[in-house]
């Protein structure tokens, strides 16, 4: 029986994966579960001991997301002390992301997400609460250590308005097919932000994936 769960477990995951797969480069759109198996070598109605239906998968795809973004968050706590230095590393990281792959652009544009089932966007939702409450946690510990002029500042607001910083570059890389230097433009846009939230100026973000110990995830974000 256990070696059954284990084997379950595996597939499982490994549906998922490709299902990350298909979206970071086709978009929600082309994900179908006809697809999904000949990628894994199997019929569509074996996709189906595991997953109910597309809208299952995808929901499952959705999960590993957050979890792992979550996983993400605490990794760069756990690399450096200073906020600042924490804050500059998650942003690397999704500069990184964002030359790698576009899973979670496609995801949050999508009509499956927009415009499909209320449970799904309720659920993507509280996800990203839980995001951006971690990345205030860190904000927070940063206002922490500046002056009292500057300590009047809103974590949240800024929390939030640290994940526009990749998602406006996402939004323009993409629709210049790729021309636009994203990363130029986040270096640039961090340090306009790294000065609003301290009062001085800070050191661009630079090869966080080198500085901290990330699962390789392949094209999973």
């Amino acid at each position: 029986m256990r070696a059954t769960k284990e084997h379950t477990a595996v597939r499982r995951q490994q549906i998922v994966t490709t299902v990350l797969a298909i979206m970071a480069k086709e978009g929600v759109a082309g994900l179908g579960a006809a697809k999904v198996a000949a990628r894994l070598g199997l019929v569509p109605s074996a996709l189906y001991r595991h997953f109910k239906s597309k809208d299952a998968m995808l929901d499952a795809a959705i999960e590993q997301i957050a979890e792992r973004l979550l996983q993400q968050a605490r990794r760069v706590r756990a690399a450096s002390p200073d906020p600042l230095r924490q804050l500059a590393l998650l942003l690397d990281l999704h500069a990184a992301h964002l030359r790698e792959n576009q899973v979670i652009p496609h995801l949050i544009f999508s009509e499956e997400l927009l415009l499909g089932p209320a449970a799904r966007r309720r659920r993507m939702y509280g996800y990203l609460r839980r995001y951006i409450a971690a990345m205030e946690q860190i904000i927070a510990h940063s206002c922490g250590r500046r002056d009292a002029a500057h300590r009047a500042t809103d974590p949240k607001t800024l929390s939030i308005m640290f994940m526009g910083l990749i998602q406006s570059a996402g939004i323009y890389w993409r629709l210049s097919g790729g021309k636009f230097d994203a990363a130029a433009y986040v270096r640039r846009a961090w340090g306009q932000f790294a000065r609003l939230l301290t009062g001085r100026a800070a050191a661009p973000p630079r090869c966080a994936a080198r500085t901290i110990p990330l699962k390789k995830q392949g094209s999973t974000l």
